[in-house]
């Protein structure tokens, strides 16, 4: 179980952090899966989320809030099985709402419109109806600093391959194709650009002279504080006896779980 919820908790990360996730929805995602999903670009993550990551959050955080409005109840299983049963051809699409309206507990209206047709970080609320919360993980000691932009050895040279929306990178003017020639004083060399970047203070800019279509320019960016690579889900050491009830319910073992993680003062 431990090994789960660490997969939940990285998808959960990976969600939050992703800058298109800010730009297009859930159902945005599904709609335009055969239209751009499987033709990525550099820009790519800046403009979408993936439907097959953000769907099984989805799903995940729907389940939770079912068994939590219907006190165990209901779950997503008997609400899938239900519209199965009544609509054996498919079923439009304000069927799960109403359905979950009749079956008892809150209708499902607020939940649709907040995690699935709107934009925006997925409401990490419903974790609390098991005893669990979600924390970012603190970068350790030596992290590097955050700015933004993946590179790529190509014939080798140095090329920036993606730049996040909003970060140093972008408010540096980088752009996926660019090369880097140097980063401060100090000639890129592909094998040891993570070593300069490691021992860049964040908050110093640094100059960047670059080539972008044969043609030289120079700018510069500030890198920001190292950025959390990973996510936990931890035990709330306050929650009540209904949602540790709730957690085993739902998953089948103990609350807290084995070898869970310490909960953060």
């Amino acid at each position: 179980m431990p090994a789960y919820l660490r997969h939940l908790a990285q998808q959960l990360h990976q969600d939050r952090w992703r800058s298109g996730q800010l730009h297009q929805s859930l159902a945005e995602a599904s709609r335009d899966a055969w239209i751009k999903f499987y033709r990525p670009d550099a820009h790519s993550p800046n403009a979408t989320v993936s439907y097959y990551a953000r769907g099984a959050l989805g799903c995940w955080l729907l389940d939770l809030t079912r068994r939590e409005a219907t006190g165990g109840r209901t779950s997503l299983d008997s609400l899938l099985r239900e519209l199965q049963r009544r609509h054996p051809d498919g079923y439009p699409e304000e069927a799960p709402a109403a359905l979950a309206a009749e079956l008892g507990g809150s209708p499902l209206t607020t939940f649709f419109r907040h995690h699935v047709y709107r934009p925006g970080d997925l409401s990490r609320a419903a974790l609390a109806s098991i005893g669990l919360r979600y924390e970012d993980e603190t970068p350790g000691a030596g992290a590097a600093p955050f700015t933004g932009f993946s590179t790529a050895v190509q014939d080798g040279r140095l090329v920036i391959t993606q730049v996040e929306g909003g970060s140093p990178a972008e408010q540096g003017g980088l752009a996926p194709g660019d090369e880097l020639v140097a980063w401060s004083r100090f000639r890129v060399d592909a094998s040891q650009f993570g070593t300069h970047l490691g021992h860049w203070p964040a908050g110093e800019p640094v100059a960047i002279p670059l080539a972008r279509r044969g043609l030289m320019r120079d700018t510069h960016i500030t890198p920001a504080p190292p950025r959390p690579t990973a996510g936990r889900l931890v035990p709330d050491p306050d929650a009540p006896d209904a949602m540790q009830k709730r957690f085993q319910e739902w998953c089948g073992q103990p609350w807290p779980f084995p070898s869970a993680p310490p909960a953060s003062p």
